[in-house]
């Protein structure tokens, strides 16, 4: 029936072909190229308009779709610090996108920037730049989910890629070998650094997986629910009727640890021995080897190839971070700004627990990235990174040390007990070669 024509018709169907193909053009552009325009565009206008975060959100969904134009501003933007903090990694990422794709002043900007970076932080930037990839359909990334690990495990983990190995499970980022300087200045003498001196050199040698934010709640009662585990009683919090005040309390535990939290905010009022068999039950579940960081893993993956006392600068700011007090309470994880390697809330919200016992200062300690679980005191287990609390702006910083009692105990002065609503962890994955 469709095959049918009377003489008549014969002499227009070049036309008609013409016709449906400068339809199917016009569609084309108005599904796909239009947006990615009108999002450029539509930042430009917002920029000049003094919207800075309108501007950022649309520039980034135009080169998450291959705006080449939109690629050269977030470059820019990263290099100043304007609407996002300054990162010489994202501003390398943006520029050498935009350089391969005919951008000639993105190839200067991208060089000058190179100058100013560390080897670490230049191959951490090229690995991304060789790892993006334009998000489908919508022209933006946001929502999509993180690719499979068995995906990037046959691209040999690629940096800065993120992944969950479960339905549930935290999601992860892929973190670089590297080196880097651990510890404070031997020379530094302000705020009272002696735990984390002498400064050494550590190497870590093979990439690993840390978790993109801290173990959440929701994540936490996960574990609780499936391995049947009992919730232990008693926990230090910050409460009261009329004047609040930090104390030992019976009927607060990690579901109720003294103020408010939804599912995305990190478990707290949880101990070193039930940190370790969160992520045991995560090993069993996934058929991976979970773990805590060790120290000297984590404030490598929290300085994120920087050298400064945190990993956006020298100073800090309540925007920048939850502590001392800001919030007077957990914030919801991923609520300030991911550092050069992808990760989350690594100065503030809560103190982390890591592998390593404490010890008083670094005098012996690893230089190859392992945990020193040998010698010094092995009840009491370090903490990084800093909480809501009671932590002001020397305790977030990246060499910053604490610690407190691993398991359940009676009250001991200085450490009453093991469980702190200030006091949460996060988890690292271990990956094949």
């Amino acid at each position: 029936m469709y095959m049918m024509f009377d003489s008549g018709n014969r002499g227009r169907r070049p036309r008609e072909c013409r016709m449906k193909s400068v339809v199917m053009a016009a569609l084309f552009l108005v599904t796909f190229a239009l947006p990615a325009l009108a999002d450029y565009e539509a930042g430009r206008k917002a920029w000049n308009a003094g919207k800075s975060s309108e501007a950022l959100a649309q520039w980034r969904a135009a080169a998450d779709g291959g705006d080449r134009r939109a690629m050269l501003e977030l470059g820019r933007l990263y290099v100043r610090g304007l609407g996002v903090p300054q990162s010489f990694v994202q501003a390398h990422v943006w520029f050498n996108l935009a350089a391969s794709r005919g951008v000639e002043a993105a190839v200067k900007e991208r060089d000058a920037v190179a100058a100013k970076m560390t080897p670490q932080q230049l191959a951490t930037a090229q690995e991304r730049a060789l790892s993006w990839r334009p998000a489908a359909g919508s022209g933006t990334s946001a929502g999509a989910p993180p690719p499979r690990a068995e995906d990037l495990e046959r691209r040999n983990w690629p940096a800065g890629e993120s992944f969950r190995d479960c339905r549930g499970c935290p999601e992860m980022v892929v973190v670089p070998a590297g080196e880097y300087m651990m510890g404070v200045p031997d020379d530094e003498k302000d705020e009272g650094f002696p735990s984390a001196k002498p400064r050494h050199q550590v190497t870590i040698r093979r990439r690993f997986a840390v978790g993109k934010y801290e173990v959440t709640r929701g994540e936490y009662e996960r574990f609780m629910k499936e391995s049947g585990r009992l919730t232990a009683d008693g926990c230090f919090t910050y409460e009261g009727k009329w004047k609040k005040r930090w104390k030992n309390r019976g009927g607060r535990d990690w579901s109720n640890p003294g103020f408010s939290q939804g599912e995305r905010e990190p478990v707290v009022c949880v101990n070193w021995d039930e940190a370790q068999a969160y992520v045991e039950w995560l090993s069993r579940k996934t058929g991976e080897r979970y773990r805590l960081l060790t120290e000297s893993e984590w404030e490598y993956a929290t300085r994120g190839g920087t050298k400064g006392r945190y990993h956006f600068g020298e100073r800090i700011s309540k925007s920048l971070a939850n502590f001392y007090g800001s919030r007077g309470e957990t914030t919801q994880v991923g609520s300030y700004p991911a550092n050069d390697f992808g990760l989350h809330d690594v100065h503030g919200n809560v103190s982390e627990w890591v592998e390593d016992c404490w010890h008083e200062n670094y005098s012996g300690a690893p230089t190859d990235g392992s945990a020193w679980t040998i010698g010094g005191n092995c009840e009491v287990r370090v903490l990084r990174g800093g909480a809501w609390g009671r932590d002001g702006p020397s305790t977030l910083r990246s060499a910053s040390r604490d610690r407190n009692w691993a398991r359940a105990r009676s009250s001991v002065r200085g450490f009453p007990w093991s469980r702190s609503s200030e006091v949460g962890f996060r988890v690292a994955r271990t990956l094949a070669p």
